[in-house]
């Protein structure tokens, strides 16, 4: 291959750096620039071609990711130029990454092309991509298309006509919904605990009785009488329908709270439509305390005040809601405000507020409001303080780096700390360098044997953070004499068919690709809003790299 000066110039560059000129040199030298710029030497051999797709594809991604469609598509192109048909799952998952995005930016026309390329080698039923498919034309509300995909895919597998099913549902095509139903029936393939929350929240909303019992008999049968809590709260729902009951203030208000321990802001939106609507509903405080409570635990505070604006009535509850919000937010000064205002309007608070008040001065950084506060609790407002009260106290000294404060506040209380108390301290003392509390706190913390595994780790990463290894290693052999492991994290997801688990480092879902992708995005966005990662923090894993480092 002849050289060229742009050759030379892009000999050595990464791919994401190749990316940038292809626009500019066009497609037909990008395939010269990537093979000689890349392999300096020459080299034809096969495990270097890998590599260099595995490059190519993870740029693809990045790109996608970031929006960068035109170029995706580009780098698109240079995998295929030079993938080779032991490449199968590289240009497979490219097109799954590219349909993704697509889906996202609502990009219609590059979404068809790459069905049409699918086809074109042979994809079009493959289980990787027939989900993307019906879930890029579902986005354009394209259903008759979806339709046609899941149908003609013959895929055994049931979450395509999962997809296609909820798309229906929520779209308010109840009757297509179930129709969808009893085709993947005739099919042979099974539903799942995911198919019959779809389906029976169709059946109510039709009101068909027939085939809603119908599919109840199924899931019987499926099932027995062990039924998945989300198809079992979804056949309450169906008879609740059926039967012409419709829910009070007291269900409404039981579950708004809900929707915001699940970051279901959605469903609580939907609810808040349905209160608008009651009237009867106007002269209920606790369901509008909940519908406060709601968004200002969702970090809504702004819809949250607008609702606590509309009350005519409010009590304390009211107020800690909308102050507990303003904390959590960091508008610790806000929530002072408003503390005063309730104070001012004769509303006494209670050991809820106080929590709250304080918690929002800790987050504030406001010290000398929140001592203030606490040291007149008693005397002003009645209020004996709890340990609760005492645990604010001791975050707020913590965060401040006020630790022999805080010290001294947990030594002094009259109550025993907690474990949560201790692991407020030792988070402080990591967080501020001082390892002298620190070891002091985790000590203290040990001798309770806490069961809970997070306090281990907490003290792990005190050490990891000042480098004490030795002590470190310590830890983690404690751990292991108590049987105690660091469970995994772990969140629950509404999926609009009900709730998914989301477990770090699970890659057992069909979708893990594009959730890996989803998450590297969310980790860019908190980049870009000017999170800084801690420089004194280890991950586990570098801590016991740093551990055989000490130990060869």
């Amino acid at each position: 291959m002849p050289s060229s000066p742009l050759h030379f110039v892009l000999r050595g560059l990464s791919v994401s750096q190749i990316q940038k000129c292809i626009p500019k040199q066009g497609k037909k030298s990008a395939k010269a620039v990537v093979v000689q710029s890349n392999n300096p030497a020459g080299e034809t051999d096969a495990s270097y071609n890998v590599s260099m797709i595995d490059n190519l594809f993870n740029s693809l991604r990045d790109l996608a990711r970031k929006g960068h469609l035109l170029k995706a598509f580009e780098t698109f192109s240079l995998i295929k130029l030079h993938a080779s048909s032991a490449n199968h799952d590289v240009i497979l998952h490219s097109i799954s990454s590219l349909l993704y995005s697509c889906s996202n930016l609502k990009s219609l026309p590059q979404g068809k092309q790459l069905h049409a390329h699918t086809i074109s080698l042979g994809f079009e039923n493959h289980l990787v991509l027939v989900p993307k498919l019906v879930t890029f034309y579902s986005s354009f509300s394209l259903l008759a298309d979806a339709h046609i995909i899941t149908v003609n895919s013959n895929i055994v597998n049931p979450l395509p006509w999962n997809l296609l099913i909820s798309s229906y549902v929520n779209n308010g095509l109840h009757g297509e919904a179930l129709s969808a139903y009893r085709e993947m029936v005739h099919k042979g393939v099974r539903p799942d605990d995911f198919t019959y929350p779809s389906v029976l929240k169709a059946c109510g909303e039709k009101l068909d009785l027939d085939f809603g019992r119908e599919v109840h008999k199924s899931i019987n049968a499926a099932y027995g009488h062990r039924w998945n809590l989300f198809v079992h709260n979804s056949l309450v729902s169906m008879e609740m329908l059926f039967s012409g009951i419709e829910p009070n203030y007291v269900t409404i208000a039981s579950i708004l709270p809900h929707c915001a321990r699940v970051a279901n802001l959605q469903r609580g939106k939907e609810f808040h439509c349905y209160i608008l609507r009651r009237e009867e509903f106007e002269d209920h405080l606790l369901l509008w305390n909940s519908l406060v409570e709601m968004y200002a635990r969702s970090g809504k505070v702004l819809a949250a005040k607008r609702v606590f604006d509309s009350l005519g009535r409010r009590d304390e509850v009211t107020y800690t809601s909308l102050i507990a919000g303003y904390g959590m937010q960091g508008e610790g000064k806000t929530a002072l405000k408003l503390f005063d205002e309730m104070i001012k309007h004769r509303i006494k608070p209670d050991q809820v507020t106080m929590v709250a008040v304080l918690s929002a001065c800790s987050h504030s950084g406001l010290v000398s409001e929140g001592n203030a506060l606490f040291e007149k609790m008693s005397t002003l407002y009645g209020i004996v303080p709890a340990v609760e009260h005492f645990s604010c106290i001791v975050d707020l000294f913590g965060r401040a780096g006020l630790l022999n404060k805080a010290k001294k506040v947990i030594t002094s209380m009259p109550y025993r700390p907690t474990t949560a108390m201790w692991a407020t301290l030792i988070g402080a003392c990591r967080i501020h360098g001082n390892t002298e509390i620190g070891e002091w706190a985790a000590e203290k913390l040990l001798e309770m044997k806490p069961e809970n595994p997070g306090y281990y780790v907490l003290i792990a990463n005190m050490h990891a953070a000042a480098g004490q290894w030795s002590k470190l290693a310590e830890v983690r052999t404690y751990m292991r004499d108590l049987g105690v492991r660091k469970a995994p994290g772990c969140t629950w997801v509404d999926v609009g068919t009900g709730f998914s688990p989301f477990v770090v480092g699970d890659t057992s879902k069909d979708n893990s690709n594009d959730l890996y992708i989803l998450l590297e995005g969310l980790t860019d966005l908190m980049k870009d809003a000017g999170y800084v990662a801690g420089e004194n923090f280890s991950s586990e894993d570098e801590v016991l790299e740093e551990i055989e480092c000490c130990n060869m």
